[in-house]
């Protein structure tokens, strides 16, 4: 179970990472 929430924390982080990433290098179309 341990080893589960493990990836599971680990998969969000990056997918959050990835996301932060791709928010910075990607031009805001947003004005907010």
């Amino acid at each position: 179970v341990k080893v589960s929430i493990i990836q599971l924390a680990f998969s969000i982080d990056k997918e959050l990472s990835f996301n932060k990433l791709s928010f910075e290098l990607l031009p805001q179309k947003n004005p907010d």
